[in-house]
Formats: structure tokens, C-alpha cells, sequence
């Protein structure tokens, strides 16, 4: 089967980096060396943690990213292949470096060391021919085939997601611009963001559900604006109808990767489920809360794990 007959078996097509993650947890340090007390390795990666969390919960996921022949590469490969994500489209780059985290660990505090490498930045071939999958979510990296995906998408009536989720200064790194994202959500459907980095973005201060309205009246396409805003909870913009999730209160080992379990449960809840607003965002919210209580990027929670945990939060 050709990589553009198997697409069109995908709910979701997802557009976005996926790389491979060195978790180093330092038990002290002192001015000549820092001693690790463990080292842990696994997949990561925005689009990567995307897809797998969404192989998982049972959606037929392709994945398009790029990728180095370099270790990470071959790595971040293997672990999305394993959880059945299609990834008949995605290219590799000879010669380029894979996207790769390095994720220091000490007393508590969290230092993530991203090098995204050479391979994201690389000239797309010509994409395939043929239809795309009802749903395309991006997160516009690689950049020029996540417009090219997106022009595609529109074309032929697909949904298109856009999530704002990656700081900044990463993604300044890689050319995408103030400009880019602006264009991007003048033809997305849905926008999911972090309150904290579509601040950053848009110089500005304000709270997640000014943000998420702010946003639907700028950009009158926007149909569902959603902004995650860490334990404070999440709220969003359904239709004109603003929505408002309080947070879950854990305690938190490691929030790598929340963000990332709660855009895949929203999409299944909300899109694929066809499920009520406030109860995908409940779901959504609840689901990456509860993943916060363990450390690493790849910890999945179903959701029959939090309706106990929050019986009491519905």
C-alpha cells in the first residue's frame, strides 16, 4: 500500500516535531562535575508525544515530521512505530540531526535542553498526492510543509488544528515568525494554546479566557479557540460560547508533556466523539493533570483512570 492510499486511513494527520528525549536526574553538583543519579531515555517531542498519545486512546494517527539518520532519529521512529502510528510520510533527512532533549532533573527543579537540529530546518520533498485525513493538526514545524499541509487541508474541506504550544524562542529559532502564526490562524479552524506562550507571542498579559476571546473576535473563523493555562485550569471558546474548566489539583513530579495528553484527549473527546465542550475539556484537563504525577514525557492516563481520582471535581 502507497504512503497516499494509507493516509486517507488516519482520523488525524499530525504535523509537528517528534524527537527523542535524555531525562538526567542529578543527585548534587559541585563547581568540577555533577553527578547523575539516573538516566532515563525515551521518545518526545511535541508532534511525537501527540501521536503517540493518540495511537493510544484508540485514534488512527499519521505523523509527518522530519528526521535526521542520526540515533534520534531512528530511535524517535521506532518507539512511534511500536504504538502503530503511520508514519508513511514522514522524511528523512541524510546528513541532518534529529529534533533531541536533554531534561535535567535536580532537587526538584526542571531544566529542558532542546536541540532540534539541523533536520526540521531541511527543504520538504514534494508532498504526496491524493486526499488528506478529515482532521490536520499543526503546530506550523517544519514550516513550509506545515503550509503547504494546511493550503491542502482547506482545499479539500479538512479541519484544520492549529496548536500553539513550543516557547518562542524555539520556534524563532527554526524562521517561523510573529507573521507566520497570524496567517496560519487566519485559515485555522481550531486554535489550542498554552496562556503562557500566546502571551509571549503576543506581548501581552492577559488571563486564559480574555486570551481565548480575544482571539475568537480577531480571527472570525476560529469555530473553537481553547487556552490551557497549567494548574489554573483550562478554558475555551466554543462557537461564540466561552467555557471555563477550574484546575486539578496534584502533586506534580513532572508536567513534561501535559500539554500535549490534553490536546490529544481533547481532539478525541470534542472531534472525534463529538462529545459535549465542557466535558472534552473536563476530560482533557483531568487527564493531563493527572499525568503531572509521574515523571516523563510519555506517561499515558486513559480516561477510566480520573474519574475516580476526580469523582468529585465533575
Amino acid at each position: 500500500m502507497s504512503g497516499k492510499q494509507q493516509i486517507m486511513e488516519n482520523s488525524i494527520l499530525v504535523v509537528a516535531p517528534a524527537g527523542y528525549e535524555t531525562r538526567i536526574l542529578l543527585s548534587g553538583h559541585d563547581q568540577e562535575f555533577m553527578l547523575a543519579e539516573d538516566i532515563r531515555y525515551q521518545g518526545g517531542g511535541h508532534g511525537g508525544n501527540l501521536a503517540y498519545y493518540l495511537s493510544l486512546i484508540g485514534v488512527k494517527c499519521a505523523l509527518y515530521t522530519h528526521w535526521g539518520d542520526d540515533l534520534a532519529g531512528r530511535e524517535a521512529e521506532k518507539g512511534l512505530s511500536e504504538v502503530g502510528v503511520d508514519l508513511s510520510l514522514c522524511r528523512r533527512i541524510p546528513g541532518a540531526t534529529s529534533q533531541s532533549n536533554y531534561v535535567l532533573v535536580s532537587g526538584g527543579e526542571k531544566r529542558v535542553i532542546m536541540n532540534f537540529g539541523t533536520a526540521l530546518s531541511a527543504d520538504p520533498e514534494r508532498l504526496p498526492d491524493g486526499l488528506l485525513p478529515p482532521y490536520l493538526y499543526t503546530s506550523l514545524l517544519p514550516k513550509q510543509p506545515s503550509f503547504e499541509f494546511i493550503k491542502k487541508a482547506k482545499e479539500q474541506g479538512s479541519t484544520v488544528i492549529l496548536g500553539l504550544q513550543l516557547p518562542t524562542s524555539i520556534t524563532r529559532g527554526q524562521g517561523l515568525h510573529h507573521n507566520d502564526l497570524l496567517k496560519a490562524l487566519s485559515l485555522a479552524d481550531c486554535f489550542i494554546g498554552s496562556a503562557s506562550v500566546v502571551n509571549s507571542e503576543f506581548g501581552t498579559v492577559l488571563p486564559a479566557d480574555e486570551l481565548a476571546i480575544e482571539l475568537c473576535q480577531r480571527f472570525r473563523n476560529l469555530v473553537t479557540c481553547v487556552i490551557t493555562d497549567a494548574e489554573r485550569g483550562c478554558c475555551g471558546v466554543w462557537r461564540g460560547e466561552l467555557y471555563q474548566q477550574e484546575g486539578f489539583q496534584v502533586e506534580v513530579e513532572d508536567t513534561t508533556g501535559a500539554g500535549d495528553q490534553f490536546t490529544a484527549l481533547f481532539i478525541k473527546e470534542h472531534f472525534l466523539k463529538k462529545g459535549n465542550f465542557d466535558q472534552a475539556l473536563w476530560m482533557a484537563g483531568a487527564c493531563s493533570a493527572a499525568a503531572c504525577r509521574l515523571a516523563g514525557s510519555r506517561v499515558l492516563v486513559r480516561e477510566s483512570e480520573v474519574s475516580g481520582l476526580f469523582k468529585n471535581k465533575r
